[in-house]
């Protein structure tokens, strides 16, 4: 059997800032891809709100 034997490399301060930095922009561009209003609140009346309300009241809520 064969052992399996982990080397782990030393990370210089001046790689750990480029990766970080690397990581930065990556993070950053994948927030860019999420539409604000994914994450952004709605205010209540521009949320249309049909719960409780007849199919009529429905109806005329949804056309105005």
């Amino acid at each position: 059997m064969k052992k399996n034997v982990r080397t782990t490399k030393r990370v210089s301060d001046g790689d750990l800032k480029s990766i970080i930095q690397q990581h930065l922009r990556f993070f950053d561009k994948l927030v860019e891809l999420i539409p604000a209003r994914f994450y952004l609140p709605v205010e209540d009346k521009e949320k249309p709100w049909f719960q409780g309300l007849s199919k009529v009241a429905k109806a005329s809520a949804k056309k105005e």
